[in-house]
């Protein structure tokens, strides 16, 4: 049976974007749109692979790299990204100028970057942007994968850690660490503050609090060979950064059939997915809460299991995955729909069957920027993944890079 369906190849790193971080808005660490400029790692004409600068509309292409990276953060002309071809070590972290000169900035491999306040900041370290000063923040070599950096404001460095659970993490599908906690470490004193419980999701800044989602996650047990979730208590919450105490702003369900996480903050509000099969018709909504707890009226796109990319404008942009049979061939494909926050109503923004978007481990695979919408795809008429461009209707649609085509099987 010919199968056009990509099963996500390999699990890069996770890339999501966080709260108050500046640069670039990255996509499943394969590409970076920072304004004008965009960065893109892999092949661009199905031939050569490297790290690519190209402007915002394909032209002015230059090489910066002949070696494949995954991409983390840019700011200033500057790129953040890991390095798999270095000789000395197996991962590098580096930084990439215009010229494409390379600097060294850590040896391992980490999960996530960001740019703020003039440097970039990994899991465990950080450095100017043009890969000088180059600071350790948390001496856990060990580890380095399992810190993830969430934000830096007011002197403080934000993260997630899932250290402690680093061999017995059960995230199959997950797009996200869902065993960690959010912490914080002060950037003058290094003394860190645990924020949260393990279960932590970081879902933005807003003066002097910090909001979360908590929910139960899953763990593997090496020595009985099986996996056990860790029940937690589950919901929103809000933790005021100057007195170190916690609300909780909403409760999730406890057990049963019902699903809730929450995982975009934008202009004052709150959005997650919620599912629940309890009844004898499945329910699936987008739910939304105000930043004091209070609950606004849900959406829906027409009761599909959904995935939220992110908010622009007053614009969500969310997907539903779909599968198309015929005969002995069937065709997965992503439905990419944009929501007016003000009305509900909403429009299918590519064309069905066309493409699978690109998740890796992060759901970042969609991004608005100037005006237009950057996504990371698989293309199931080449049977390559794609970047790929269009207006926010979904006209005027342009394949800015082309990957290696993958032969049907």
């Amino acid at each position: 049976m010919t199968r056009k369906i990509l099963c996500l190849l390999c699990c890069l790193l996770l890339t999501g974007a966080a709260a108050l971080a500046e640069g670039g808005k990255v996509l499943s660490g394969q590409a970076i749109v920072d304004g004008s400029s965009i960065y893109y790692a892999g092949s661009i004409d199905s031939a050569q692979e490297g790290v690519y600068f190209m402007n915002a509309d394909g032209s002015g292409v230059s090489r910066l790299s002949d070696a494949y990276m995954t991409l983390l953060a840019s700011e200033g002309g500057n790129l953040l990204a890991i390095s798999f071809s270095e000789s000395s070590v197996d991962y590098a972290v580096v930084v990439l100028n215009a010229m494409g000169e390379k600097t060294i900035v850590y040896d391992g491999y980490v999960a996530g970057g960001i740019a703020s306040g003039g440097r970039f900041y990994w899991g465990v370290g950080s450095c100017a942007l043009d890969g000088s000063d180059v600071r350790l923040l948390i001496d856990d070599a060990a580890h380095s994968y399992n810190y993830f950096p969430a934000a830096v404001s007011d002197g403080w460095y934000y993260y997630l850690d899932w250290a402690e659970y680093s061999e017995n993490v059960f995230s199959e599908g997950e797009s996200y660490p869902s065993a960690a906690r959010l912490c914080r470490l002060n950037l003058e004193s290094g003394a860190v503050d645990v924020l949260s419980g393990y279960g932590a999701r970081f879902l933005g800044l807003d003066g002097s609090y910090l909001y979360y989602c908590r929910n139960s996650y899953w763990l593997y047990d090496e020595e009985e060979g099986e996996t056990y979730e860790a029940g937690v208590v589950s919901g929103v919450f809000r933790v005021d950064l100057a007195a170190l105490t916690t609300d909780q702003l909403a409760a999730f369900p406890d057990g049963g059939y019902a699903f809730v996480s929450y995982e975009l903050m934008r202009d004052g509000v709150l959005y997650g997915t919620m599912s629940d099969y309890s009844g004898e018709n499945p329910v699936e909504q987008i739910v939304r809460m105000t930043l004091d707890g209070g609950q606004l009226p849900p959406f829906s796109l027409d009761n599909q299991a959904v995935t939220l990319h992110g908010i622009e404008d007053g614009v969500l942009y969310a997907s539903v995955c779909s599968i198309d049979f015929s005969d002995d061939d069937y065709i997965q494909h992503d439905l990419l729909y944009a929501l007016n926050t003000a009305d509900g109503s909403f429009s299918l923004v590519n064309t069905p069957a066309s493409d699978l978007l690109y998740f890796s481990e992060s759901p970042a695979s969609v991004c608005v920027s100037g005006g237009r919408l950057y996504m990371i795809v698989f293309d199931n008429d080449a049977y390559a993944i794609s970047f790929k461009s269009c207006a926010l209707d979904g006209s005027a649609r342009v394949t800015l890079a082309r990957g290696y085509s993958l032969a049907a099987g």
